[in-house]
C-alpha cells in the first residue's frame, strides 16, 4: 500500500475475477490464489466440508503489514468448453475506515486465457526479459548498434496423432526472421509442430534490415499461415503481428522500458515531514537512433509528480535563459515557502508548476521545485525550507535533468531512474498519465494542433517515434492502437487515453544539438 493505515484500522482489498456467462455451459474463466495458498478453499455446507474455487479474494492490510507485497497467482481453469481465446478482467475494490484508502481506485488486470479445447495458433510478443509485452519493435543498425526483438509461436492444443502442422511466416524486406526451428520448402519458410513438440514455444528473433536510406519509422507485418495434413488444425486461421521498424538514419530517441512498463510508488512522510523510504523507483533505458555529428543533450522534464535520479550519465543543468525563458534576474521576497516579486509575471517568464529552479544570490540560494505559479508569486513544494528575507537581488533559472550522447556512445543505452516526489501535490484536474517528451524540435502545433483542440490521429508510413507529425484531423481524441499515440511510446495497459491538450505534453524534454535536427518521441509513465 502507499502508506500505513491509521493505528488500529484495517483496509480490505477485494479481488474479483470475471465469471463465465450463464449460457456458457461447462465454461470457466480463472481462479485466484493468495501467494502460496491453493486455488480452492474448504467450506462447510450443512456440516459437510466441500471445496469451492477462489474466484474472489479479500486481503487485509493494517499498520503491521501494509508495506508487504502480496503476490496473487492466477490459473486458467481447464474446462471442456470450446470458448476460444479470450480476455477476462480482475477487478479490485477497497474498503476501510481510513478515508485515504476507502473507495480508492485500483487498476483492473486484464488476463488473456488461451483455450486448450479449441485448435489455435498462439503468438506471444516478448520483451527483453522474456515476458509478454504486447509489442515488437526493432531498430536498424549493425551487429553492435541494432536493437532486435522476439516473439513466440505455439499451439493451443496437441495435434492429432500423426498430424503435422506447418506455420508459414511471411514478411517484407524491412525485417528478417531467425530461429533454430525454422525450416523451408517450396512454399516458403515455416515452423513445424507435431503431437511431440506442440507445447514447446518457438522463439522468433526479428531484426531490422539496415537499408542505409532515410525512410523514418515503418511498420512491417509478419503473417502466419497455418497448414495441416490432418483434421484437428485443418481450419485454423493464421495470425499477424505488427513490427515497428525504427530507422537508424533518421535522428531520434529509442526508449526501452524495463519489465514492459514504468511504475513508481511515492514515499510516505514521517512525523517530521521527511520521506520514510517506503516508496519504490523504476527505470527505463534511453539511447539515440542514429549516430550524431556532435554532442546531443536530451533534457528530461517532469510535470512535478516524479523526479529523475541524478547520477551516472544523468546530470542536472540550467536550461533557462533570457532568450528561451525560465530565467529571472532582479529583486525577490522569500517567506513561507514562496518567492514573490512585484515586477515578475512568472508564467510569462516561462516558469510553471513542476519545474526545478535554481536560486543564486541572497540568503536562500539553492535548488527548489515549483508547486504552483500565482501571478507574481512562485509557490514551492513542501521540501523547500526558506528563510524570511525581502528585496534580495537574485537570479532564478530553470533546471532540467539531462543526458549527453556523443558519436562514440550514442548506441549505449542509459538507464534513467524515476522516483515519485512525496512533496509535490498533483492538481485535481491533472491526469495520472505523465508524458515524457524527449525533444521539442517539432511539436503538435506544427501539425496544426492548437491549445484546447482535440485531435484524432491516424497512422502514417512514418509511424511512431516522432519522425513525422502524421495526419492530424479534427475529431474525438481516441487511443489509436497498441503502440499508443503517433510519435509516442505509451504504456500498453492503458485502455483509453485522451490527450489533455494537443501540442502541450505534460512531461517533456528538449534536445540541444549543435548540428542537424533531432525529433523524437514521448514516453508515458503511470
Amino acid at each position: 500500500m502507499a502508506r500505513a493505515p491509521e493505528p488500529g484500522e484495517i483496509v480490505y482489498v477485494r479481488i474479483s475475477a470475471a465469471r463465465a456467462y450463464q449460457d456458457e455451459e461447462g465454461s470457466e474463466t480463472i481462479w485466484l490464489s493468495d501467494g502460496g495458498a491453493g486455488f480452492e478453499r474448504t467450506v462447510d455446507v450443512d456440516g459437510i466440508s466441500m471445496l469451492r474455487p477462489n474466484r474472489d479474494l479479500v486481503l487485509a492490510f493494517d499498520a503491521t503489514n501494509w508495506d508487504e507485497a502480496r503476490t496473487i497467482r492466477v490459473m486458467g481453469v481447464d474446462d471442456d468448453a470450446e470458448e476460444g481465446n479470450r480476455v477476462v478482467m480482475i477487478s479490485h475494490s477497497v474498503v476501510g475506515v481510513d478515508a485515504y484508502f476507502n473507495g480508492a481506485d485500483v487498476d483492473n488486470v486484464a488476463v488473456t486465457i488461451v483455450d486448450n479445447d479449441r485448435a489455435d495458433l498462439v503468438v506471444t510478443e516478448l520483451g527483453a526479459d522474456g515476458q509478454a509485452d504486447g509489442e515488437t519493435r526493432v531498430l536498424e543498425g549493425s551487429t553492435d548498434t541494432a536493437v532486435t526483438d522476439t516473439y513466440a509461436l505455439a499451439l493451443s492444443k496437441a495435434p492429432d496423432a500423426g498430424e503435422t502442422v506447418k506455420v508459414y511466416l511471411n514478411h517484407d524486406g524491412e525485417i528478417s526472421l531467425a530461429s533454430d526451428r525454422l525450416l523451408s520448402d517450396v512454399d516458403g519458410t515455416y515452423v513445424s509442430f507435431t503431437a511431440a513438440n506442440w507445447q514447446e514455444q518457438v522463439l522468433i528473433t526479428v531484426t531490422a534490415t539496415d537499408d542505409y536510406a532515410v525512410d523514418g519509422t515503418l511498420h512491417s507485418i509478419v503473417s502466419h499461415d497455418v497448414v495441416s495434413d490432418g483434421t484437428a488444425f485443418a481450419d485454423v486461421e493464421g495470425a499477424e503481428i505488427n513490427v515497428t521498424v525504427v530507422d537508424n538514419e533518421t535522428p531520434g530517441v529509442f526508449i526501452m522500458e524495463t519489465d514492459g512498463n514504468t511504475r513508481v510508488v511515492k514515499d510516505g512522510l514521517d512525523a517530521l515531514g521527511n520521506p520514510d523510504g517506503t516508496g519504490t523507483t523504476d527505470t527505463y533505458d534511453l539511447r539515440l537512433t542514429a549516430r550524431p555529428d556532435g554532442p546531443v543533450t536530451i533534457n528530461l522534464r517532469s510535470d512535478g509528480q516524479t523526479d529523475f535520479v541524478i547520477g551516472g550519465r544523468v546530470f542536472l543543468h540550467e536550461t533557462g535563459s533570457p532568450e528561451s525563458g525560465g530565467y529571472y534576474s532582479g529583486l525577490a521576497d522569500f517567506a513561507n515557502g514562496e518567492i514573490a516579486s512585484a515586477s515578475a509575471d512568472w508564467a510569462a517568464l516561462g516558469f510553471a508548476a513542476g519545474q526545478l529552479i535554481r536560486v543564486e544570490g541572497g540568503s536562500n540560494a539553492g535548488d527548489y521545485k515549483i508547486q504552483s505559479v500565482d501571478g507574481s508569486t512562485l509557490v514551492l513544494t513542501g521540501a523547500a525550507s526558506l528563510g524570511v528575507s525581502s528585496g534580495e537581488a537574485v537570479t532564478i533559472t530553470r533546471l532540467s535533468a539531462a543526458i549527453t550522447f556523443t558519436p562514440d556512445n550514442y548506441a549505449d543505452p542509459v538507464s534513467v531512474t524515476v522516483a515519485a516526489d512525496p512533496y509535490f501535490v498533483r492538481p485535481e484536474e491533472a491526469r495520472n498519465f505523465k508524458n515524457l517528451r524527449t525533444g521539442a524540435t517539432r511539436s503538435w502545433c506544427h501539425a496544426g494542433s492548437h491549445r484546447g483542440d482535440r485531435r484524432r490521429v491516424r497512422r502514417t508510413r512514418s509511424g511512431y517515434g516522432g519522425h513525422s507529425p502524421g495526419r492530424v484531423e479534427p475529431g474525438p481524441a481516441r487511443h489509436p492502437g497498441p503502440r499508443g499515440w503517433l510519435g509516442s511510446f505509451q504504456h500498453r495497459y492503458a485502455q483509453h487515453l485522451r490527450r489533455r491538450r494537443a501540442g502541450e505534453p505534460r512531461w517533456r524534454a528538449d534536445i540541444d544539438e549543435p548540428v542537424g535536427l533531432w525529433d523524437v518521441g514521448r514516453h508515458y509513465l503511470r
